[in-house]
């Protein structure tokens, strides 16, 4: 290649636009990725097979990871939690009213569901009782 056309490749792709560039050909490379998988059913199956046949070697693998990094995933959490402490109290003390027509915190939504109290405020509204107070 001559020095002309190396400085004329130089010059079509300045430094400003090669992160652009660079982006354009990872979604190409990445939609040419997605195209083969939807075109070989058996790239899902071999997926399968691989992790059925190496299940002893991919569990180790991922306790010793989740062993070797608990620590900064925990400090990570403690400094999500410390950077978003109002908004998640906020929201778990958000009230709604429930189907049955109770109104409850959001964070206790789950607890209420399995109450007696809940059940029977629902089959008091499946039968047509409208405009009738439910039973306590």
């Amino acid at each position: 290649m001559s020095d002309r056309n190396l400085s004329l490749k130089i010059t079509m792709y300045p430094v400003e636009e090669r992160p652009e560039i660079l982006e354009l050909r990872r979604q190409k490379k990445l939609e040419k990725m997605r195209q083969y998988r939807l075109a070989n059913p058996h790239y899902k199956d071999a997926k399968k097979k691989y992790r059925e046949e190496h299940a002893d070697e991919i569990t180790t693998y991922a306790k010793e990871y989740y062993n070797k990094n608990k620590d900064k995933r925990n400090a990570d959490a403690k400094q999500y939690y410390l950077e978003n402490k109002e908004a998640m109290l906020k929201q778990k003390s958000e009230q709604h009213t429930c189907a049955c027509g109770c109104v409850i915190r959001r964070s206790d939504t789950a607890r209420h569901l399995k109450t007696a109290k809940h059940a029977k405020h629902l089959a008091f509204k499946a039968t047509e009782n409208v405009g009738a107070t439910p039973p306590l």
